[in-house]
Parts: C-alpha cells; sequence; structure tokens
C-alpha cells in the first residue's frame, strides 16, 4: 500500500517537486549500502511501501527492502532503463531502451505486461551500447490509472506518444506526429529528457527547436511550449530538466538533452522546487530559499553552499537534502581530483545540519526520501546507500 510520505517515481511526484513530507533526521549514519556493480549506474531510487526500487544501464530493474538492503527480486528488461520505475497500484512500470514499456508485480517482479513503443524492431549503436531507435528513454509517469510514455530520440525518426492502460497496457491514445512537422530536421519535438504532469497537460523535454512540448491527458493533442529560460542562453532552454515554477508554468533546464554523452552533464545546472516553504532555488554550486510570492529578483531568505557542483537535491519537510561533488584541479591540464558527499542544510535558516563522505559520485537527482525518513541515494559505481536517524 502507497501512503503519502512514500516516494514513488522521479522526484517524488509527477510534477517533478522533489518535496517530502517526511522530516529527516539531525544526525545519520549509513545504515546499508549495496554492492558496486563494475559498469553499471542506476536510475534515481523510489520507495515505496518499505521497498526502494531502482532500474539502470543495465536494464535490470531490482527492489531492495528498505531496512536492510536485502533484494526483494530482479526483472529484466532488453535495454538500458534510464529513468527511475513508477510505482502505483501495485505495479512497478518502467521504460527501456529496447523500445518497449514493461508492468512488474511491485511486490514480486512478476510481468504483467509489455508494450512497445517503438514502431517497429531495429537496433542502433548509442554510445558503446544497443537501443531502438526509438527507445522509451522519457521514463514513464503514471496518473489516474493511465501511464504515458514517449519513444524515440530524433524528431526526424518520429516521435511517439502514448497513453495506456495501467492495468493492461491497452492503448487509450496515440500521438505520432509530434516529431514530424514543416521544417525539416531539428524543426519539432524528440525524446530528449523526461515528463511531467500539470493542468491536464503530460509535458516533454523536447530538446532543441522545442525545448518543451504538451500533449492533452484526454486525447494527445500536441502543442509547442514557449517555455521561460533558465539563465541567459539566447538558444533557449534545451536540456533534460523539466520544472513546474511558482506561476504555473513549466520550463526545461540544462546545456545538454538527454541523449548527450553523459560525461558532459554531471552537475544540476539551474531548477526551481516549489514546496510548501517556498521555492528551493538551485544552481551548479548553490542551494537558496525563496520565499512564496517573492518575484524573479526577491532576495532570498538563505542561501548555502554545500558542494561546488549539485548532482541532487530532495527537500524534506525539515531540511534540504543535497549530493554533490568537489573538483579540484591540481594544474590546468591535470585530471579532477574528485570527492563525494551528501548534506543536509536547515529549510528554516540554511545552516548546514551534517555532512557524509560518498563513496563515488551521486547520479543526477539521485536522492529520494521514504516514508520513515530513510534517505536513499544512488551512485555512479551501482551502489544504493540509505542513510537512516543514528543510534
Amino acid at each position: 500500500p502507497e501512503a503519502p510520505g512514500d516516494w514513488p517515481t522521479y522526484r517524488k511526484d509527477n510534477a517533478r517537486r522533489a518535496c517530502s513530507p517526511v522530516a529527516v533526521a539531525s544526525e545519520v549514519a549509513v545504515r546499508w549500502q549495496s554492492e558496486p556493480r563494475a559498469g553499471h549506474v542506476p536510475t534515481a531510487p523510489v520507495a515505496v511501501g518499505g521497498l526502494v526500487f531502482v532500474s539502470g544501464s543495465d536494464g535490470i530493474v531490482r527492489a531492495l527492502e528498505a531496512a536492510d538492503g536485502k533484494e526483494r527480486w530482479t526483472a529484466c528488461t532488453g535495454g538500458a532503463a534510464t529513468y527511475s520505475p513508477a510505482i502505483a497500484e501495485g505495479r512497478a512500470l518502467v521504460g527501456s531502451a529496447d523500445g518497449w514499456v514493461y508492468a512488474f508485480e511491485a511486490a514480486s517482479g512478476r510481468l504483467l505486461w509489455r508494450f512497445r513503443g517503438a514502431p517497429v524492431e531495429r537496433k542502433i549503436p548509442v554510445y558503446g551500447s544497443l537501443a531502438s531507435t526509438w527507445p522509451v528513454g522519457a521514463g514513464v509517469l503514471v496518473a489516474d490509472g493511465v501511464a504515458y510514455v514517449a519513444a524515440g530520440i530524433a524528431n526526424y525518426d518520429g516521435t511517439h506518444m502514448y497513453a495506456l492502460d495501467a492495468a493492461t497496457g491497452k492503448i487509450r491514445w496515440q500521438n505520432n506526429n509530434s516529431g514530424n512537422t514543416v521544417g525539416g530536421q531539428g524543426a519539432s519535438v524528440s525524446v530528449q529528457g523526461h515528463l511531467l504532469l500539470n493542468d491536464g497537460k503530460v509535458y516533454l523535454a523536447g530538446g532543441n527547436a522545442v525545448a518543451v512540448a504538451s500533449y492533452g491527458v484526454a486525447d494527445g493533442q500536441f502543442q509547442p511550449v514557449q517555455a521561460k529560460p533558465f539563465g541567459s542562453d539566447r538558444r533557449g532552454p534545451r536540456g533534460k530538466d523539466l520544472f513546474l515554477r511558482q506561476d504555473g508554468s513549466v520550463a526545461a533546464a540544462g546545456l545538454f538533452p538527454f541523449y548527450s554523452r553523459p560525461d558532459d552533464f554531471h552537475y544540476i545546472e539551474q531548477a526551481e522546487l516549489v514546496g510548501p516553504s517556498g521555492t528551493i532555488d538551485v544552481a551548479a554550486g548553490s542551494v537558496r530559499l525563496l520565499r512564496p510570492g517573492a518575484g524573479a529578483q526577491a532576495k532570498p531568505v538563505w542561501a548555502a553552499k554545500p558542494f561546488p557542483e549539485n548532482a541532487a537535491v530532495a527537500v524534506a519537510r525539515n531540511a534540504v537534502v543535497v549530493a554533490g561533488v568537489d573538483r579540484r584541479f591540481e594544474t590546468p591540464d591535470a585530471p579532477p581530483q574528485e570527492t563525494y558527499g551528501v548534506a543536509a542544510v536547515s529549510l528554516e535558516d540554511g545552516r548546514l545540519l551534517w555532512q557524509h563522505s560518498l563513496p563515488a559520485g551521486p547520479v543526477s537527482w539521485g536522492i529520494a526520501i521514504d516514508r520513515d525518513g530513510r534517505i536513499l541515494i544512488a551512485v555512479r559505481d551501482g551502489r544504493i546507500l540509505c542513510l537512516a536517524p543514528k543510534g
């Protein structure tokens, strides 16, 4: 059974606010950590009902016991699963680079159904591994018994958006035309980031020409969105991360779309997380609290700099939990010397509550907070770590 304190999907909810009603402890320690997995990069974890779910570059979905990290079950897909599973009504739904959507029973890992989002079976090389020409690369968003998925990479090969019955995988509607608009290569929406739900529309991070696309939840009607850009890039927002801003608009952030080289993006360039206490404004090396109603030029209530590069953020009831990287160069031509950590800063005044080292770099948005206040962190060597109240 799900509870309000669970973290059932990527960045907590379908608006991707990454805000939990659960408080974290003032002192924490590592309760457990899974074994490293060479060559495997996990997704951000999600947590429901005492289980932690994670997928990743090896295409395997894993369910771990939140209390001790023991593996409950594993299930395979046919390609990299690069966004977290979505847990809804006892199901774990995940999109795979093989072009298919999979629905597993969340308690056991039993396959319930699968659906091919790719129009045909065809594989291409993508940075050293095989993927469908139309991978289900934006994850799965589940709302009111409907699973929304997008398949594709480049718009000129076709972009395929579906609404599926979450219980059966049957098509409710499909839109196979939003990548093929007048203007030629790069003229319309690609699958270049995750999905976000707001005000009767599903939004998709679409890459360059159409940074953000929307689809009506009732019928799949496509509409490009004139997104408000972060920063001063004249080309507009074109990154893989979507955010629901305080004024109700949806914006994309990040220098690089999802299908850039993984080495090209390793920190959060810009983010806005709107919660009950205000907006947590995240930049590459800082975290700030802006009160509700504050304008774009408003002075922050507080600002903190736990790491030079922030890679993942989760907002608890009493604190902002940040995982990041300290990257130093001894000489300009030398390889970087990196250390990694996770810290909690007070939501009230921004003071540091605690800080711990991590054995490897955190994955993008790789923090979740479960219903019992455990902090779950995915790092790039394949490990999942659990920080729990000390004592």
